[in-house]
């Protein structure tokens, strides 16, 4: 199945790409935009609650969709931070939950997505996090073993489902949110040995001639860094939020800065650009993305545009 072949295939992508390096200097301005045909839309969600059955629901619409469309998806379960020492996420209603807990609401989507049948489908399911309270390598490597347990529990039960990492990595509004703290989270991540992570933060305040990613905070993650977490990294990949168009020109300048690297494709929500908009933006920077995804509250009504 293409999302099972994909990740062997960028390995190779990845080598020439580099080996390019040697030989090709590095563009000023975007290039002719290759456009490759955008996939449907998947929707991802953040978290907002411990209900077994809505997320039950919501993979079963998911495995609906995928049938539909005989489509290869990856939707992001966002649960929100994490505690110091990774035993707990705050979701997005505020309320502390066990790994127990997230690990239970996941496999819940699972198991409305088996029940529904995807048919030819198939889907990436992400497991995510943030980095808004704590990143550290203790955290990494509890979040790395809850991301196994779902793993784990989708391999007994289905061929469909592939379950990935996830972290929404970004500066933030705090003060205390640094580059270091990253690093720390991903050497416990990946002591684990994986499974593969989505980067899917954005990449605040880079621009095409700094090396410094300005923020209002003053966090100065640089552009090597947001390379490493979304490609650079042996276990990462990267599917920006592109909210706006300047969020796709962003990861243009990082690339441009560091290497070339391959992104999974976008990621809008429910406000700015639409996801035909955002697929649009980052596929003239990056011709060969996969997915477009779309994200909100699982609990909200509203749908993506």
């Amino acid at each position: 199945m293409r999302g099972w072949q994909l990740r062997s295939d960028r390995r190779l992508w990845r080598a020439l790409a580099l080996m390019s390096l040697l030989t090709l200097p590095l563009a000023l301005t975007p290039g002719p935009a290759r456009a490759s045909a955008k996939p449907p839309t998947s929707w991802s969600f953040y978290v907002d609650g411990n209900n077994p059955s809505l997320l039950d629901s919501l993979g079963c619409n998911q495995a609906t969709h995928d049938r539909t469309y005989s489509a290869h998806s990856m939707v992001i379960l966002d649960f929100g931070g994490l505690n110091p020492d990774g035993t707990q996420h705050k979701l997005f209603n505020g309320v502390w939950y066990p790994q127990s807990t997230i690990v239970n609401l996941a496999e819940s989507f699972i198991n409305g997505y088996t029940r529904c049948n995807p048919g030819n489908g198939s889907l990436i399911l992400v497991v995510g996090t943030n980095n808004s309270l704590y990143f550290n390598a203790t955290n990494g490597t509890a979040f790395a073993n809850t991301v196994k347990s779902v793993s784990n529990y989708a391999t007994a039960v289905t061929t469909k489902v592939m379950v990935w990492g996830g972290a929404d990595i970004e500066t933030w509004s705090r003060f205390d949110i640094y580059s270091n703290q990253v690093y720390d989270w991903y050497s416990g991540y990946s002591s684990t040995g994986g499974p593969l992570y989505v980067d899917y933060g954005s990449a605040d305040g880079c621009d095409q001639t700094n090396w410094v990613c300005y923020a209002a905070n003053n966090s100065n993650f640089n552009k090597g860094d947001y390379y490493n977490f979304a490609w650079g990294w042996t276990l990462a990949e990267g599917t920006p939020e592109i909210y706006y168009e300047v969020n796709a020109s962003q990861w243009y300048w990082i690339e441009q800065a560091t290497r070339p690297m391959y992104l999974e494709g976008p990621l809008n929500t429910t406000q700015g650009l639409t996801s035909d908009q955002a697929w649009q933006d980052l596929n003239a920077y990056f011709p060969s993305i996969s997915y477009s995804l779309c994200i909100k509250f699982a609990s909200q009504s509203t749908n993506c545009p």
